[in-house]
């Protein structure tokens, strides 16, 4: 079952991608691509090491460690640069920035990557 924590978090990640990425913000179809690329990568790394359904990943568990672990992840198992690395984490730093605007108590998940 999915907890209301999850549904808010993938509702969010909805919005951010069909919503503000591509009207708000006018970006290409291939930006869009690349902003749902780096999410669904961070959703297979939540999977992978940490064993979670779906259902189970929320704003509570990507914590700055886990931030952390992710980007090295990217450099040591996927063999991304850091100029790729880099561009992951404005990615998802995007996409917090967004939930903190549509959302006041996510103010304090940005702050993870911040």
């Amino acid at each position: 079952m999915v907890g209301k924590e999850s549904r808010h978090f993938f509702q969010l990640i909805k919005e951010f991608l069909t919503v503000y990425v591509p009207r708000q913000k006018a970006c290409s179809s291939n930006t869009v691509r690349a902003y749902r690329d780096v999410l669904n990568l961070l959703l297979e790394y939540l999977k992978e090491t940490q064993n979670l359904c779906l259902s189970e990943i929320n704003f509570d568990i990507i914590t700055r460690q886990t931030v952390e672990e992710y980007l090295d992840w990217l450099e040591v198992k996927r063999n991304n640069s850091i100029s790729t690395r880099n561009h992951r984490l404005s990615c998802i730093r995007a996409f917090y920035k967004y939930a903190a605007d549509r959302d006041m108590a996510m103010v304090d998940c940005i702050e993870v990557l911040l």
